[in-house]
């Protein structure tokens, strides 16, 4: 009997956003593979008075994760057992180690099966208001500064993750070398009690006072567009 590989969606904020199938997933897992923030897995475990094994991804950076329990993941399967890989947030995939386990299941001909869930990007872009429905995504949070500069001429929207620190020196220079025509978007902390949404230019931003309000514990996802 050969098990299978379920990639869940972890909410990206406030764990009521957690979907059926996802619960319904961790029901029936065997065992959870988790990315660097296990907290938030097991958090939703203790929640919902679920008991399960997590074990915690060795990833060797953001995007790649350890062969060697890539491995133990195929065995698990071939086994019969169903493994449930989770990032911390959002998505497996999307700056978060995983995807080799998916295609290691394509390697070795296993089923697995991938679901949907939030998402900070697509929740993001809709928090802007931008009539556009082309955009883009990066995934690249440690340069999310070369990301914007790539758009500094389009005209087509774009979204990325940044850390609360990297965001002043980010507004700075698009205030200094950008069009005045671009248009950011800040989601901190969306779906969260402590959600955000600020909208203007950059030099706007910088003066808002609401912008002090973003700590180093605030989760963002910048939006930059055309006015």
């Amino acid at each position: 009997m050969t098990g299978k590989l379920v990639v869940g969606s972890m909410p990206i904020g406030n764990p009521d956003d957690i979907t059926i199938r996802m619960l319904n997933a961790i029901h029936d897992c065997d065992v959870i593979y988790s990315d660097y923030l296990p907290d938030n897995i097991n958090n939703l475990l203790k929640l919902y008075n679920i008991e399960k094994e997590v074990v915690v991804l060795n990833s060797t950076n953001t995007m790649h994760a350890d062969m060697d329990q890539v491995n133990d993941v195929v065995l698990l399967i071939s086994r019969g057992k169903t493994v449930l890989l989770v990032a911390g947030e959002g998505q497996v995939g999307v700056a978060d180690p995983g995807t080799q386990f998916i295609q290691a299941c394509m390697e070795k001909s296993l089923p697995y099966t991938v679901l949907p869930g939030p998402s900070a990007f697509m929740t993001a872009f809709v928090a802007s208001g931008i009539v556009n429905g082309d955009f883009f995504i990066s995934c690249n949070m440690s340069k999310p500064e070369d990301v914007l500069e790539r758009f500094r001429t389009s005209e087509t929207p774009v979204v990325v993750l940044v850390w609360q620190d990297k965001l002043t020196p980010i507004l700075e220079h698009v205030r200094d070398c950008f069009s005045i025509n671009k248009i950011i978007t800040l989601a901190c902390d969306m779906t969260m009690d402590s959600e955000m949404f600020l909208t203007g230019t950059a030099k706007e931003l910088l003066a808002n006072p609401r912008f002090k309000l973003i700590n180093q514990s605030t989760k963002i996802a910048l939006v930059m567009h055309d006015n």
